[in-house]
């Protein structure tokens, strides 16, 4: 840098000359530079004396097109630069920070955007070979399409179920039988068409050896995983595929289980056994297991056992003489926990999980706890196996014991890195996915079943001018929140509250000034239970303190078998409330924070009542006037996350006499199975209210609606599409209509919400050969990551 006259006076170090030269050498951009005058006067005395080195704060304002915009933040944020706002502009020239997150304001006008010409390399990206989207940097995979384009849906035949299955399976169950078959007898003579992941190669000595098609591994055998993953999409009858299979090998389970104890081949304390045990999210579901054996399967087929609550107090011979063991991943992960698992001391002949993603996150105990049982065959179900990247499908590989695919690394080398393009490697290659794919998994859509197509219709809405206020009011608290934050410099802390913000502007589009509670408390945004709830869930933190099996709802200390969320915010499943309270007992300390509250402080969040006149939001009119015109011709099913969104709507319901039932997590097992055939049997009541956490699993008997409404975006696009999937299901004759309320010019115009990072970041010129640890330190900002929207 050079001084009026000429003089050079300082210079940038490396790392930021570096940085900056790159900038210029990959995009038309200029930089202008400049020392406040305050600055410059400090710098300037003490220019000349003996010390080699003084430090300046310098301004540098980043010039450039606005095509440019996303390759410099990037290009910056990986050498740890981010814009601030400059402190002068000229009054010509728009100002824009594409690294800065900007909360959606509603009384902003909304500013047009010319689009830029496209310029050698911002081209987009073409599809693939297997006409798959890849996205602008590679992360934005389609796992729908990737599933139903790779994973096997052909070369099969339609196979006959054994006679004592009493319902006529579809041609896409026998032909899922025929895969489950292939499988299980892991033999290339089942089929012409093999799903073997070895190749028998010849040696130059002339004998043969079989190499992996993947990783090139050599074995002397072909060492296939018996089992494989069923993701056909919801509703297309997997359950009753798994009962044919499990109804059409009791002889061939019991033989095996007679060899192998008679060998005692099963390891050290392992039991064989003839049983399946299917383990599944919650006993809601294990009953609607015993509801298709007694429906589909002719009396004295299939003998099956509740393993839950007291039903674990049983002895082995007498649980082991039973086809089919019902049980849950918590019961599971917390027998596991506690190191008394009657289940892992026995070699089952089959596990089978349902809705398999529950075990997507292997880092947890609930993970541990179930891919350490002991099984002949290993069998995922789920419609979802891939929800947030590949890393869901690796957990559901290491569970099925897949011959070095299992291992971590190897699935991330060969699978996972394949498919993100990088600079490195600018192209995705789904070969080894599609083998992977072909070989495991079995996917089917909604199109092959003799139904009606779904429509979904998306109702943008617009807030009224008293709602534009409480809007702005909402906002101006979460800044005023963030800004406390950011001022501490504590990064998780702002991380924290950037999530508790957009979860404080979602909820007010839905329920508007009706719940204007909004306070800071201790710093923080007010939250109650159910908001925790939905923000531990955004971050993968909704597990068991104990056991970490998945939390979806919450009820409350009321109900012994529920889960529940202490006031320090630990979520804790219904098996592993008695540790709780046990050691709450023992000490009168909460055993997880060690601070003093007692049961009461427990959150119990039972419904809450809206009483008196109240104005109903802009959404919930929508939606009623939505549910008034089609309540003659439809059964709705309205789904929220929130129950307090389910109370405004009941109430407003009620003012309009419009009847309606409704099922949330503070409803024991027995009410809530009431609630459901009152609603499928009773045709005066035409709407069912609903929370995402109970109707997103273990519901099948739903299809008698036929519109579902969806008052709000979720973190995860996953838990509506399972939400969803309870209506249009099998059995479903009706065309279904699903209908979307977005609020316009609000945070809910991102599907997906983004997720965000505080930096911190050095600025400064320096003299030559001065210390890097003598720079100083910037206010942080927030980096924006783009996000799939």
């Amino acid at each position: 840098m050079a001084s009026a006259t000429g003089q050079v006076v300082a210079a940038l170090n490396m790392k930021t000359f570096r940085s900056f030269d790159n900038l210029q050498q990959t995009s038309s951009v200029r930089f202008d530079a400049s020392i406040p005058s305050q600055a410059w006067y400090q710098f300037s005395k003490s220019f000349g004396n003996n010390n080699d080195s003084r430090i300046a704060m310098v301004n540098v304002n980043i010039y450039g097109y606005q095509f440019d915009a996303d390759e410099v933040a990037t290009k910056l944020s990986m050498a740890s630069f981010f814009l601030q706002d400059p402190h002068w502009i000229h009054d010509t020239i728009p100002y824009h920070n594409p690294q800065y997150f900007d909360l959606p304001d509603v009384f902003y006008a909304e500013i047009p955007c010319v689009e830029s010409p496209i310029t050698p390399g911002t081209q987009k990206q073409p599809k693939s070979k297997d006409n798959i989207d890849i996205g602008d940097d590679g992360y934005f995979l389609d796992f729908d399409q990737i599933l139903y384009t790779l994973a096997c849906h052909d070369g099969l035949v339609q196979v006959s179920a054994v006679p004592q299955i009493s319902t006529n399976l579809l041609s896409h169950q026998k032909e899922g039988l025929d895969f489950i078959l292939q499988k299980e007898t892991n033999s290339p003579n089942v089929s012409p068409q093999s799903r073997s992941l070895w190749e028998l190669q010849e040696t130059e000595n002339g004998s043969s050896i079989y190499q992996h098609t993947i990783t090139g591994s050599k074995s002397p055998v072909a060492n296939d995983c018996l089992g494989g993953i069923v993701a056909d999409e919801m509703g297309l009858g997997k359950s009753l595929t798994m009962l044919s299979a499990i109804a059409g090998s009791i002889e061939k389970a019991f033989a095996y289980a007679c060899a192998m104890t008679n060998i005692g081949s099963t390891g050290k304390d392992v039991i064989a056994a003839k049983s399946t045990l299917v383990i599944v999210p919650s006993a809601l579901l294990m009953d609607s297991w015993i509801d298709e054996i007694n429906k589909h399967i002719e009396p004295g087929t299939l003998s099956y056992y509740k393993f839950h609550g007291q039903g674990r107090k049983i002895f082995y011979p007498h649980l082991l003489q039973h086809d089919v063991i019902l049980t849950t991943y918590g019961t599971v992960a917390a027998d596991f926990t506690r190191d008394r698992s009657l289940l892992h001391f026995i070699h089952w002949y089959r596990i089978v999980l349902d809705e398999a993603h529950v075990i997507r996150n292997c880092s947890t105990k609930q993970f541990r706890a179930v891919t350490s049982l002991h099984s002949l065959f290993r069998w995922c179900l789920t419609g979802t196996p891939i929800q947030n990247s590949l890393e869901d499908l690796g957990s559901l590989v290491r569970f099925l014991k897949l011959p070095i695919l299992e291992e971590s690394a190897q699935f991330k080398r060969h699978i996972a890195s394949k498919v993100q393009r990088t600079k490195w490697g600018p192209h995705c290659d789904f070969d080894n996915l599609r083998a992977l794919l072909r070989s495991v998994c079995l996917r089917r859509t909604k199109a092959v079943l003799p139904m009606s197509k779904s429509t979904t219709y998306t109702h943008w809405l617009d807030f009224t001018p008293e709602e534009i206020k409480g809007y702005t009011k909402v906002e101006r608290i979460c800044k005023e929140a963030l800004d406390l934050a950011i001022s501490g410099h504590n990064v998780k802390e702002a991380h924290q509250t950037v999530l508790e913000i957009l979860l404080r502007l979602r909820l007010f589009c839905n329920n508007g000034t009706v719940y204007d509670k909004l306070d800071l408390v201790e710093s923080r945004l007010y939250m109650d239970p159910e908001e925790a709830l939905s923000l531990l869930q955004h971050d993968g933190e909704a597990i068991c303190y104990y056991c970490s099996c998945d939390i979806q709802s919450l009820t409350g200390l009321e109900h012994s078998d529920s889960a529940c969320l202490t006031t320090c915010q630990r979520a804790i499943c219904g098996e592993c409330v008695p540790i709780w309270r046990s050691g709450l007992e023992r000490s009168s300390k909460c055993p997880i924070c060690h601070s003093h509250h007692g049961f009461e402080s427990a959150v119990s969040i039972g419904g809450e009542q809206v009483i008196g006149r109240i104005n109903y939001p802009s959404k919930m009119l929508a939606l009623c006037d939505d549910i008034e015109k089609f309540k003659e011709e439809c059964k709705s099913v309205v789904f929220s996350f929130w129950k307090k969104s389910l109370d405004i709507a009941g109430s407003l319901f009620n003012s309009r006499g419009i009847p309606f039932l409704r099922v949330d997590g503070s409803l024991i097992l027995n009410e809530r199975k009431k609630v459901l055939n009152d609603f499928r049997d009773k045709d005066n009541v035409r709407v069912i209210l609903m929370t995402l956490g109970t109707g997103a699993v273990g519901l099948n008997n739903l299809s008698v609606a036929n519109r579902i409404h969806i008052l709000e975006p979720q973190w995860n696009p996953s838990v509506e599409s399972q939400a969803i999937g309870r209506v249009l299901r099998l059995g479903q004759q009706n065309p279904v209509t699903v209908v979307r309320y977005i609020t316009k010019r609000t945070v809910e115009k991102v599907r997906r919400m983004c997720c965000f990072v505080l930096f911190y970041t050095k600025s400064c010129v320096e003299r030559p050969n001065t210390p890097i640890s003598q720079t100083a330190t910037r206010k942080p900002r927030l980096h924006w990551f783009k996000s799939r929207t």
